[in-house]
């Protein structure tokens, strides 16, 4: 297997916007510290996510100090766009609020005032969820998701919101209104997505993990293209509640970013096999073909996508209707295609009931074959490249990339490994694995059968960071 070079000479940094008053972008967020706020000498925006719950815990440091120094690196890097809202005060007020209980001989585990990260989609409450979209703007909800609530409950602490692809509409959390993500590897590059906010923290090490999303590998792509782990669970198997603004029900899942091992590509597949595992190759193109037969690109964006964001919509008392919402999206791809939804559903099934004959019937069916290769091979996981490029240059040509000669979609390029299992739910983890020939990191996907990994507990292999906080506290959580 290999990843492929990307291209030779980077582009400009130039965003395609749309000619209409949505155009306006709304401004890097800006974290102003308090004054007179002490370096980060202890180094505590470096730690893995299990080493600084470890010394959270055990109160070598505290969970405002900890905090403080992930703030910190995020104003270092307000450059990168990658929050999407951030209020100081309450982050240091919600970490000394743990920090005292802690003083005061309270139980403050098991996450002891670990901050970390919110995709921008994920309802928190007093603060904005605009899922990336401008007639969202105004949507302050008063409570939290249900993760959230757990997470908060585990004591954990809300450090930010973070950026990404309009209404998770997207690979590369390039915004046409809040303006794109930038890479911190190569700020000219995009992060991938659609949780390219998450990832680019993780990776400048203003946060050690973060929630993301991961509808067709945007907790995935986002953690090849910025180098960190990005886990997508069975589907189904987290309850997200009303808090989450959906994309596609039957598809959408929760799921977590955070840093894991950096060990090189051909290190991995060498470690296994001196351990014993034997690597063979699974031929899934029929399993393919009959998904693309049974679920056109955009099937379940027609049937799915306007009920589930008006339920969303309903049920946060918003005078808002899917329809106007979808005629101020301020990308023009994820515009084009919302029209495409709203004005020909009837081009990709005839009515509902087609869509659902397929769920009842032929998506059992596909999942059957799935999971059968992994019999057939004698397999339990799968291993392919997470996409099949480095993250590529933020330019006008937007949704398209020159590749190789010729301009592709950009969804095409990276998300070629990453189109089964979303129709059938299956699990899928990104492990980085290094850089590539660009100098920008490469992704190693790891993928299970459908309805693996419902309890988090990834693979007997070591993951790194990432599978220790998954198996011993985000577990808990979720």
């Amino acid at each position: 297997m290999q990843v492929f070079g990307v291209l030779t000479s980077l582009l400009a940094l130039l965003v395609q916007l749309p000619g209409s008053a949505k155009t306006q972008l709304t401004g890097v967020q800006t974290i102003a510290l308090p004054a007179n706020t002490p370096g980060d000498a202890l180094g505590l925006a470096e730690l893995g996510t299990a080493e600084a719950v470890e010394r959270l815990c055990a109160r070598n440091i505290t969970s405002v100090q900890y905090a403080t120094a992930l703030l910190q690196r995020g104003h270092l890097w307000e450059c990168l766009n990658a929050f999407s809202e951030v209020d100081v005060e309450r982050v240091l007020t919600e970490a000394q609020a743990v920090d005292d209980r802690a003083a005061a001989g309270r139980d403050v585990g098991p996450l002891c005032g670990l901050s970390i990260v919110v995709k921008d989609l994920y309802d928190v409450a007093n603060y904005t969820t605009a899922a990336g979209t401008p007639s969202l703007t105004g949507n302050v909800p008063q409570n939290n998701s249900v993760l959230i609530d757990k997470f908060l409950a585990a004591n954990g602490v809300v450090l930010g919101k973070t950026r990404m692809h309009e209404l998770a509409y997207g690979v590369t959390s390039i915004n046409p209104f809040f303006g794109p993500v930038l890479n911190p590897y190569n700020n000219t590059c995009h992060t991938g997505g659609s949780s390219g906010g998450t990832a680019a923290l993780i990776a400048a090490r203003a946060t050690s993990a973060g929630f993301c999303s991961d509808t067709g590998g945007s907790c995935r792509i986002p953690g090849a293209m910025c180098g960190t782990a990005g886990f997508r669970p069975t589907s189904g198997c987290y309850d997200a509640g009303d808090g989450i603004v959906p994309l596609v029900p039957s598809r959408d899942t929760p799921g977590m970013m955070a840093r894991s091992s950096n060990s090189a590509y051909e290190q991995a597949f060498t470690a296994l096999q001196e351990a014993g595992v034997e690597l063979v190759d699974v031929d899934f193109s029929s399993v393919q073909s009959f998904s693309d037969q049974l679920f056109p690109d955009v099937s379940g964006y027609t049937f799915e996508m306007p009920g589930a964001i008006s339920k969303y919509l309903y049920r946060h008392k918003s005078d808002l209707s899917f329809y106007t919402l979808a005629e101020e999206i301020a990308s023009p791809t994820v515009y084009s295609t919302v029209q495409g939804i709203v004005e020909k559903p009837a081009e990709v099934y005839p009515t509902l009931q087609d869509y659902i004959n397929i769920f009842s019937t032929y998506r059992p069916q596909l999942t059957a074959m799935y999971n059968a290769k992994y019999d057939e091979a004698e397999v339990d996981i799968i291993m392919t490249p997470m996409t099949s490029v480095p993250a590529t240059p933020i330019s006008a040509t937007e949704p398209y990339t020159s590749f190789k000669g010729r301009y592709l979609l950009n969804r095409d390029l990276l998300r070629v490994t990453s189109v089964i299992e979303p129709e059938i739910g299956a699990p899928g983890l990104n492990i980085p694995i290094g850089l590539g020939e660009t100098s920008l990191p490469v992704g190693l996907q790891i993928q299970a059968r459908s309805g693996a990994l419902c309890n988090a507990s990834i693979f007997s292999c070591d993951c790194g960071d990432f599978d220790w906080v998954l198996t011993t506290r985000i577990q808990r959580l979720l």
